[in-house]
């Protein structure tokens, strides 16, 4: 959801800001601090008044009108303001001092590289004064995704339609209107557009104020005035709209809030799901966070173009449409786990991160990790049947310690010196790592008493900005815990430990010896990267069903004693952002107390294996033996089942290189693990059959899909022909992934023929919210060279949607067949590729991210890395790194650990 390429087209004179020469240092267009790059701060804005007209959804290009009110805070005649070249153009400009004295703009100059122009003024504002900046500016309506763009749709009769909105996090504001385009600047906002269609409806983050007919005779609808925010929250969209609406059961300012659900015509009513949880779930934030949501109105708008899964706008969140909208008949039922999350996440942002904005980039979690944390919390308030931080330990969680696991990873607070540097720490760092890491915290303090300290901190701060410190003060000041101590090295460094656990007993009495260090996949940690301590909670469970002994290590070794000799296992629930590599012995011994072990301490045992063996601390053997105790022993739970299957895939993916023996070795064994619980389950739906079930028959169908298991493949095969034949009931929604997965990989002839159109046809034009995303994932597992370089040709020719090629992309590096092919093929078209998706550096940086890390051999890492050295790699810079890290890990594991696998296998089978 934020930003687009960044391009530097000339290197800007930089000058330091000198206390003895503070008056120059704001004539200069960017202020250079010690850790940022900002406009000069001799004028604070108080207002911005803005007028757009003259929308031309032909010419994509528009009209604007703008008064911004400053405050002095130091004498100047210079106004600096972000602007985005070839996006936005001043073409007139003048001034006020103290609403009467008329000052002229002798001059505007443009800083193409930084995105910033200065007006030089024909007189001083002095210091305390208050100043006014009119402005008249054109601009274009983008087509990238970024700033005011338009999105493209069908109608219902086929026809080619526009709907036009906002994104502007992170820095992209700029794009739309000249502004001060920083999260400290704070402003209140007052805003009128002229529509340009009968029957087009606008929408903004306030309610509207009055209506009017322009000279033009078209209608200008004004806004109430918003409130103090940054520049990236605010909004406006404008199309064919529809709505829905409900209302909250509490009251707001003595009213009931309404919220809206709008989309294009035809799909309100699949924001139903959306709808319901929204009503509830700001009222369960207004009391937790003990503060009312302060707008008279929310509003959820799904947008058909869209990078990320929404934005969090306040008042009118924008979505992604299969992240609000959900259809219970047609639906692939993994989406309305989505949808629930995205909507609580989204909401999450109105208090934290709107009412208050962290300070500055760096401090980007404070947002993002919070949001994502308590968004998973209110979906297990909604939903407590649905066990979602256990699907938060297996996805959130693991995802965020294989990034923070690379040597390319960075802290949870990353310095960034300009807001067109930020895109890419909108990652697994700042939204799961944050989140993980407050949910370590909260857990620690209890969760009661760290929301008692959340609210006190948003009420410190509202309309305001505020870093990671003041959130920490609040929290120690409610709980009497030194906060800042413990979580320095958790958001302030980079990486995470792993705990060495060796057990040792005399009589009836054990004991577990540990050590920390920092975990490195590659398993190549130097000393020098090795020299944080973290505090570590260590949570010992003696028994699912029992409370842990909360103890916790702040030294590089320690102890825990006293333990008999039944069960235990370190980090009850996986609440702790670490990883524990057990000896053999140790780990051999939790195994066979399975039935102790709750459903996240389960997935987090097998995830710890994983990686443990990944960096070869442990031992993949052990890895293997423990796959086989959880996953034969009649395990059920869909989020057990999931990272076993992640971890099966990671072995699969790893050895998909080597020769046929072991890579036939490997797809036994886990047919021999996935087989037994195919057989247990059923294509029909009925009734009684619970979300989670539905869930976990789809994950297990795909991966036997994927595995050849004939008797689902087969099955897949006829219910698909049923489908395409008319039969609607042939494929329940949260089937049709794995359906559609095992006709693209396994028909042949005619038949595979049909199944491609098929799918092509279904990216272009699904009749159903997720279809296009299902199909071009689908597409990716192709196996024929003539079909994989058709799937390449619609990638070069954009015939993809651009914001679903990753869905494509994704496939493709992961599929063995295509992922060497891929490669060659992004080499071979580089600059088509970078000009068609780089216009849009999130779209472009996930595509290089998602092939990297998909290849496995040492030749494909030289080879990545030659093929980069000489290339600007501004805006994927990180991707490539992390590329390359796990290419690299992936192959040393096959190089140590091939003879362990192969005499393990060789025992098993």
């Amino acid at each position: 959801m934020r930003g687009a390429m960044r391009r530097c087209a000339a290197q800007l004179y930089k000058t330091r800001r000198l206390p003895e020469a503070a008056t120059d240092s704001f004539s200069q267009p960017i202020q250079i601090m010690d850790d940022r790059e900002i406009l000069p701060k001799a004028l604070s804005p108080v207002n911005y008044k803005l007028h757009l007209h003259s929308i031309d959804t032909s010419a994509n290009t528009y009209l604007g009108q703008e008064v911004i009110d400053f405050v002095a805070k130091e004498s100047t005649n210079k106004v600096h303001l972000n602007y985005k070249p070839g996006c936005v153009k001043v073409t007139k400009a003048s001034g006020t001092i103290q609403g009467t004295n008329s000052v002229s703009v002798d001059d505007i100059d443009h800083n193409d590289a930084k995105e910033t122009l200065t007006l030089t003024l024909s007189a001083d504002i002095p210091k305390g004064a208050e100043a006014q900046i009119s402005l008249e500016f054109s601009a274009d309506i983008q087509s990238n995704m970024a700033g005011f763009y338009r999105s493209r749709y069908k109608g219902d009769n086929g026809e080619d339609l526009v709907m036009l909105s906002t994104q502007f996090e992170s820095s992209d504001a700029r794009r739309a209107f000249p502004c001060i385009d920083e999260p400290n600047q704070k402003a209140s906002f007052e805003l009128s557009i002229e529509i340009p269609h009968e029957g087009w409806t606008a929408l903004s983050n306030m309610p509207v104020a009055s209506e009017s007919v322009s000279e033009s005779g078209k209608k200008v609808v004004t806004y109430e005035k918003a409130p103090k925010m940054s520049t990236y929250l605010f909004a406006w969209a404008l199309g064919e709209f529809e709505y829905i609406e409900d209302f909250t059961d509490r009251t707001y300012n003595g009213k009931k809030l309404p919220v809206r659900v709008y989309t294009t015509k035809g799909l309100k009513e699949q924001g139903r799901l959306a709808l319901q949880s929204a009503t509830k779930i700001i009222d369960f934030f207004s009391t937790v966070f003990g503060i009312d949501y302060v707008l008279p109105k929310c509003d959820l708008l799904a947008v058909h173009e869209f990078t990320h899964g929404a934005m969090e706008n306040w008042g009118l969140i924008t979505y992604r449409t299969t992240a609000v909208l959900f259809d219970e008949e047609t639906s692939e039922s993994a989406y309305k786990t989505r949808v629930v999350y995205v909507v609580a996440h989204e909401l999450a942002h109105q208090w934290f991160g709107n009412l208050v904005t962290m300070d500055w980039w760096n401090e980007l979690w404070l947002n993002e990790g919070f949001a994502t944390w308590v968004g998973w919390f209110a979906v297990d308030h909604l939903y407590p049947e649905w066990d979602v931080f256990s699907r938060f330990v297996s996805e959130a969680l693991q995802q965020a310690l294989a990034l923070d696991g690379l040597r390319g990873s960075h802290p949870i607070e990353v310095p960034v010196r300009s807001g067109l540097e930020v895109d890419q720490i909108f990652d697994h760092i700042s939204y799961l790592k944050g989140a993980s890491s407050i949910r370590m915290l909260s857990t620690n303090l209890g969760v009661d008493t760290f929301l008692k300290g959340v609210s006190q901190y948003l009420k410190k701060h509202q309309y305001g900005n505020a870093k990671t410190t003041d959130l920490w003060a609040a929290l120690a000041d409610v709980s009497g815990v030194d906060v800042a101590k413990q979580m320095h090295n958790w958001t302030n460094k980079i990486g995470f430990p792993i705990l060495d656990a060796k057990y040792a007993s005399e009589g009836d009495k054990s004991r577990i010896q540990l050590s920390q260090r920092r975990f490195l996949a590659s398993g190549d940690v130097t000393a020098e990267e090795d020299t944080t301590v973290w505090w570590i909670p260590l949570a010992v469970s003696t028994g699912k069903d029992k409370a842990p002994r909360h103890e916790s290590l702040t030294d590089r070794t320690g102890e825990v004693s006293d333990l008999g000799d039944g069960f235990f296992k370190l980090n009850k629930d996986q609440v702790g952002v670490y990883r524990v590599c057990y000896s053999e012995e140790l780990l051999d011994r939790i195994g066979k107390f399975a039935s102790e072990l709750s459903n996240k301490d389960k997935v987090g045992l097998v995830a710890d294996a994983g990686a443990a063996a990944l960096e070869g601390s442990g031992s993949s053997a052990s890895l293997l033996n423990l796959i086989k105790q959880i996953g034969v022993s009649s395990e059920t739970d869909h989020y057990v089942w999931s990272e076993i299957i992640s971890r099966l895939r990671a072995i699969r993916t790893a050895w998909s290189e080597g020769d046929e023996e072991i890579k036939n070795s490997i797809t036994a064994f886990a047919r021999k693990i996935v087989e037994p619980v195919v057989n247990t389950l059923r294509w029909t739906t009925e009734a009684q059959d619970d979300y989670v079930w539905i869930e976990n028959r789809a994950l297990i169908f795909s991966m036997a899909v994927d595995l050849g298991i004939e008797s689902v493949v087969s099955e897949a095969q006829k219910r698909f022909k049923q489908w395409v034949a008319g039969d609607k009931s042939s494929i329940h929604p949260s089937l049709r992934r794995a359906v559609y997965s095992a006709n693209i990989q396994y028909a042949q002839g005619e038949d595979l023929q049909a199944v491609y159109q098929y799918l092509v046809k279904e990216v272009n034009d699904s009749e159903t919210v997720d279809g296009r995303e299902l199909a071009a994932s689908a597409l990716g597992k192709v196996k024929t060279s003539d079909l994989i370089a058709q799937n390449l040709d619609m990638l070069l020719q954009v015939k993809i949607p651009v914001q679903d090629v990753h869905s494509l992309v994704n496939q493709l590096a992961a599929n063995p067949a295509a992922r060497s092919t891929t490669w060659e093929f992004f080499k071979k078209n580089w600059d088509t590729l970078y000009k068609e998706y780089a216009s849009n550096m999130i779209i472009f940086e996930r595509l290089i991210r998602l092939l990297l890390t998909s290849l496995v051999s040492e030749k494909d890492y030289n080879d990545v890395k030659a093929f980069f050295k000489d290339k600007d790699q501004s805006g994927f810079d990180r991707a490539v790194q992390q590329g390359l890290d796990t290419i690299k890990t992936r192959y040393q594991w096959t190089k140590r650990d091939t003879p362990v696998v192969q005499q393990w296998l060789a025992k098993y089978q």
